[in-house]
């Protein structure tokens, strides 16, 4: 039995291993192989180190895409993970573009920059990512052109400020810095993919929340990411910044009033309930009133008089 399936694995193996062959030759229509990037892979064979070769040029022409098998959150296939040496290209074999903003237009103009990276073209670089801890606060810059030095001054393009490197503040993902100080540039905007996995983090307690703080109707508040991982993650950093989100189903009563008449016949009944509650995001001045009373048994005209009275309360 152990033989026999070994013998399947092998020839599913060679099955796979002649459709990765024939695949690649359809979409590599370069014949060549000197490339540069082979004398980064000494330990294995030509023909193998051929198909890498051929892999990677058609991952950098975008007409591969290299999807690879592991598990971030058990830390299964990903370390080390030598496939973005080996596929992925380095950043002179990209072309990057910058957007040239027309002062008496709303028109754009793409320019293609140098990817050398040195001091003969002015820098060009976008921040990318915010990090803040409990004493550091520090932004990544990914250089699309020329080198940063860190006693130099630089422009953000968004806000107009010139800032020392070291000394950046008001800095938003997407922003673009450069070193030119009349330069009118952007990057494109960033790509952010929609999320795929949502969580639900329920309150850690029934306290209600701090005046001013976001309420919710509901009794769990989701956050949302790219993976498992990346929720495991955001909770750990809520728990270590002491972040218990106590968003719990909140409404304050401001008051409630019966009256109450008997003067012949069926008398004088009614009863008013004024609920405060916080109906939308980030919405703390607006205010709206609701009438949510069925039926005909409160006449419609004495609904502005009651609206009238919740306004001045």
């Amino acid at each position: 039995f152990q033989i026999s399936y070994y013998f399947q694995i092998s020839r599913t193996l060679k099955v796979s291993s002649s459709a990765v062959a024939k695949t690649i030759k359809r979409y590599d229509e370069t014949s060549s192989h000197e490339d540069r990037h082979r004398k980064r892979r000494p330990r294995v064979t030509s023909a193998a180190e051929d198909k890498f070769i051929t892999i990677r040029r058609a991952t950098v022409q975008r007409r591969f895409s290299p999807v690879l098998v592991g598990t971030a959150l058990k830390n299964k296939g990903v370390q080390p993970l030598n496939a973005v040496l080996d596929y992925l290209p380095n950043p002179t074999e990209v072309n990057n573009y910058t957007l040239f903003n027309h002062e008496e237009s709303s028109n754009s103009t793409k320019i293609l920059m140098d990817p050398t990276r040195d001091a003969s073209q002015p820098f060009v670089g976008l921040a990318f990512k915010l990090e803040v801890s409990r004493s550091v606060w520090s932004a990544d810059i990914r250089a699309h052109q020329g080198c940063l030095k860190k006693t130099e001054y630089i422009v953000n393009t968004r806000t107009g400020k010139k800032v020392h490197v070291q000394r950046a503040s008001d800095v938003d993902v997407g922003d673009t810095f450069t070193s030119r100080t009349s330069a009118n540039l952007s990057m494109e905007s960033i790509h952010i993919p929609e999320a795929v996995i949502s969580m639900s983090m329920k309150p850690s307690n029934k306290k209600t929340p701090r005046s001013g703080s976001t309420l919710t109707q509901k009794a769990s508040s989701p956050i949302s990411g790219m993976g498992e991982l990346h929720l495991e993650i955001y909770s750990q950093v809520l728990r270590e910044y002491n972040c218990p989100l106590p968003l719990v189903t909140h409404g304050k009563q401001m008051f409630d009033f019966t009256h109450k008449k008997q003067s012949g016949g069926s008398g004088q009944y009614g009863k008013v309930i004024v609920f405060l509650v916080q109906r939308f995001k980030n919405s703390y001045t607006k205010v709206e009133f609701e009438d949510q009373t069925v039926g005909t048994n409160i006449p419609k005209q004495f609904v502005p008089a009651v609206e009238k009275v919740h306004y001045n309360f």
